[in-house]
């Protein structure tokens, strides 16, 4: 480890604090929200099981960040400790130059982790997923992102998306005078956990605290996160959209719909508003998001809006993590179960119990 250092003219530091890495987030092309020391600052306000720091490679000559992983701890008796980067985030990198690096920091990270007594480390991995290979990681797939590419013309991006299941929708919607608000005021907010809750409960997902959503406009505020709604004739709510934006690059955070809303497409108008009201703000990519591999009704939805599909992955450790991480036991079918036919106010009370032990 010292001689790649040495090699390179770095040094490790850990740190609590530092006050250039969101400069280096920034001007890094693999950059996103879930690097920045605001997500930090949000997961730690919001779930007091999860703590973060920063592992950084530095210039030994000018102590300028050469790359780095935002590390958090995880507790939780139910799921062991854990080490994780990033908590929450849908897709993510460590922002290192080579291979060699990236190796060097999962060591670290991993003594780290021993010393510490945590059972686990888990690095996400999009961009880098091709320096884990080289560096002999073997990290493992666990979802696919998918993105459509906005540095084209809009009827470029029109013609891309799927006749039947978008385009024809999207009319549809337009013929019923579905209209589209963007707002990050409370109200607005508040309309859409209402949509999120309704969603997530019918996909067999925990409902997610609203002080999530509260810290992360705190924390992000207008520059960097907005919401978007769909309205009938009357005002009605019938589906919204949370995402972020970040230099160029824009995400989808969360979404969600009513179910009556389907048949007048009013989903389908919502995204294609976005995706041209962000294209219209610079950046040049859409981001669906992850999907696990095996959820096939919503790869095959995103599949029809033109985009781009890449694998994500996982360095897990131990490496008896990743038969583990493979596995669908009893309890977490019965968890899925529980989620879709408790009563509403036992199924918040499951979600907030489950997002003690998340991350």
């Amino acid at each position: 480890m010292q001689s790649v250092l040495q090699d390179e003219g770095l040094t490790i530091d850990w740190a609590s604090e530092a006050s250039d890495w969101d400069t280096f987030v920034q001007q890094h092309p693999w950059g996103t929200i879930y690097h920045l020391t605001a997500w930090r600052r949000i997961l730690e306000e919001v779930f007091p099981h999860i703590e973060g720091r920063f592992l950084l490679l530095r210039s030994s000559r000018d102590g300028q960040i050469k790359g780095g992983i935002p590390l958090y701890t995880v507790r939780s008796w139910l799921l062991g400790n854990r080490l994780v980067s990033i908590p929450f985030a849908s897709f993510c990198d460590p922002l290192v130059p080579n291979s060699a690096l990236l190796s060097l920091l999962v060591d670290e990270a991993w003594k780290f982790a021993k010393l510490r007594k945590i059972s686990s480390l888990e690095i996400r991995l999009f961009r880098a997923g091709g320096l884990a290979e080289e560096a002999g990681l073997r990290p493992t797939p666990y979802s696919l992102h998918h993105f459509t590419a906005l540095g084209k013309t809009v009827e470029e991006i029109w013609n891309s998306l799927d006749e039947s299941n978008v385009r024809r929708r999207v009319k549809r919607a337009m013929k019923a005078e579905i209209r589209i608000s963007t707002s990050l005021e409370d109200a607005a907010l508040t309309s859409f956990l209402r949509i999120l809750a309704d969603n997530r409960r019918r996909h067999a997902l925990p409902f997610m605290p609203g002080r999530f959503f509260d810290a992360m406009k705190r924390h992000l505020g207008t520059a960097h996160l907005s919401c978007w709604m769909a309205h009938d004739r009357d005002g009605k709510p019938l589906s919204g959209l949370l995402g972020w934006r970040f230099g160029d690059k824009f995400a989808i955070e969360y979404c969600g719909d009513y179910l009556e809303s389907r048949r007048i497409g009013a989903n389908q108008l919502l995204f294609w508003h976005v995706m041209q009201d962000v294209r219209a703000m610079g950046c040049k990519s859409f981001s669906f998001g992850r999907t696990g591999l095996n959820n096939a009704g919503l790869l095959r939805y995103k599949r029809q809006w033109g985009t781009i599909e890449d694998d994500l992955k996982l360095i897990l450790l131990p490496k008896t993590r990743v038969k583990a991480a493979e596995q669908d036991p009893l309890y977490y079918r019965l968890g899925k179960f529980m989620l879709v036919h408790s009563p509403r106010i036992l199924y918040r009370l499951i979600g907030d119990f489950c997002y003690r032990h998340l991350g």
